[in-house]
């Protein structure tokens, strides 16, 4: 049984290539230098084994820089003499390098303290970036907003949960709206929640309505929240807060900072405990004082009978 269990040790311990050529070059050579302890080589056979014990030593050290070198390719940064293995599509490094390369001419241009003093100005802005990216942290503006969105969509593992404020639900008749809700329903390994907020159930029209459908027939579980037919609707006065994504149970949160035609900016958090809390409460009280469909129109028509 020890014996077996020593067997199951070393292949299990023989995870690739090289560490396989080191075993065979091991037990060749134990098997060489037995048989030279024990006399049972001629002088010429001696001459042979140790020139094929330098060459098997040599196809070790061979193998290991070989190994080094392939575990540098395309996915992998080099950083202080340290190599990092990364995940990334091969066109990124050569992006990276037209970047330094760009700016190594540009310094070389004629007046190149006007490059300098650009080049400085762009990098610092660019830093600026880069600090809230290793934070987990990514801003995105009118231009990436959409796409960013579809894409985390797509994506989720688990589930969507997000919501929708009044000034908004134009938009789920629009192409804009199409793209996020096609997105929801291409992902068919990812349950999407969406809650519709609003202030008053009073200011509720045709277009919100036909919001709300929307999403139903994209197959979307969706809510409706009035505010103030809640016990807190204190708690919900602050409509900055209130529109929001949680991707995968708060792995990933998207915060709207701010909505309009040319002014979409959002925030981005991932893998940021210092946020999942404050959302984790936000939702769970959303979810609390949010309407089933039926029981929201229900209340809808009832509201709209009263006020002929």
């Amino acid at each position: 049984m020890d014996e077996n269990n020593n067997r199951s040790q070393i292949l299990s311990s023989v995870s690739d290539w090289l560490k396989l050529l080191a075993l065979i070059v091991l037990v060749t050579e134990s098997a060489f230098i037995l048989l030279i302890l024990n006399g049972e080589l001629s002088e010429s056979l001696k001459i042979v084994s140790y020139v094929v014990m330098i060459l098997l030593l040599a196809s070790v050290i061979y193998g290991i820089f070989y190994d080094r070198k392939s575990s540098r390719d395309s996915n992998t940064l080099e950083y202080e003499n340290t190599y990092i293995k990364v995940n990334l599509k091969p066109g990124f490094f050569k992006d990276v390098e037209h970047f330094s390369k760009g700016i190594e001419s540009a310094l070389n241009i004629e007046a190149p303290e006007i490059f300098e003093s650009f080049i400085k100005s762009q990098i610092e802005r660019l830093n600026q970036d880069v600090s809230k990216w290793s934070n987990g942290e990514l801003e995105i503006g009118t231009d990436r907003s959409l796409g960013i969105t579809r894409s985390l969509y797509i994506a989720a593992k688990e589930n969507v949960f997000s919501t929708s404020l009044k000034d908004f639900n134009i938009q789920w008749q629009q192409q804009e709206g199409e793209i996020m809700l096609e997105a929801n329903k291409k992902n068919e390994a990812s349950e999407t929640i969406r809650v519709f907020i609003f202030p008053k159930l009073e200011g509720i029209d045709e277009i919100d309505i036909h919001a709300i459908q929307k999403n139903k027939e994209y197959g979307i579980n969706t809510l409706i929240l009035i505010a103030d037919k809640t016990k807190n609707g204190d708690f919900f006065e602050n409509n900055e807060l209130l529109d929001f994504t949680i991707i995968d149970n708060l792995k990933i949160i998207g915060q709207t900072i701010s909505f309009g035609k040319n002014n979409d900016r959002s925030i981005w958090y991932f893998n940021r405990k210092d946020k999942q809390d404050f959302y984790k409460n936000l939702k769970v009280k959303i979810i609390k004082n949010s309407y089933e469909y039926d029981h929201f129109i229900e209340l809808y028509n009832a509201s709209k009978e009263s006020t002929k």
